[in-house]
């Protein structure tokens, strides 16, 4: 397991580094809008709305549209964040120390699921089991599943591409910021062009 405090810097650095797209963005949108600071105040929102609804930890994207969740910077983000808080080795065990698995624990209930089923009814132990393993996580000895988070499932993320994540967002936020200064030396040109007639 990763050490937390590496695990910290992972959560800091991948949220300072989201907002400084989401910044971008707001600048390439002003710089578009330079004149029209009105325009550029109900377009940001208008922009910005798509960008998060698309990265599909809000709704379900229908499949015709899921290309557009490439173009969300808001899915790499949050995609690094699950994998940093539930992935990275947070959920390895050794399992021959484990009791379960290695035959020596008694396969007996804990008391309190007992009581799961008092309070949430007859699927009251199947509740607190799938909330656990969803936090917890699972692990499949016979099929040479690894041990990991149900949440990294449920959402189809890959432990393998979080360094890949991370290029794709310093692509957004490189391409974000060349299109600021493009827009910004064409419309400053443009001005001083019209000041030399």
């Amino acid at each position: 397991q990763l050490f937390e405090v590496v695990r910290f810097a992972y959560f800091l650095l991948i949220n300072i580094f989201v907002a400084f797209i989401a910044s971008s963005l707001g600048l390439f949108i002003g710089a578009i809008f330079l004149n029209s600071p009105e325009a550029a105040m109900f377009l940001g929102p208008m922009i910005t709305l798509p960008i998060i609804l698309f990265s599909g930890f809000l709704i379900r994207v229908p499949w015709y549209m899921r290309y557009f969740s490439y173009l969300s910077f808001v899915k790499y983000g949050l995609e690094l964040l699950v994998v940093t808080i539930y992935g990275l080795g947070r959920c390895k065990l050794d399992i021959a120390s484990v009791p379960v698995f290695n035959g020596t624990a008694k396969r007996t209930a804990p008391e309190w699921i007992n009581m799961a089923s008092d309070v949430l009814g007859e699927n009251g132990t199947h509740v607190v089991e799938s909330f656990a393993q969803m936090f917890g996580g699972v692990y499949d000895p016979e099929a040479g599943i690894p041990y990991h988070s149900i949440l990294i499932d449920r959402f189809h993320l890959d432990e393998n591409d979080f360094y890949t994540n991370f290029a794709i967002l310093l692509v957004f936020f490189i391409v974000l910021r060349v299109l600021t200064y493009l827009v910004l030396v064409n419309k400053i040109g443009a001005k001083d062009w019209c000041n030399k007639k």
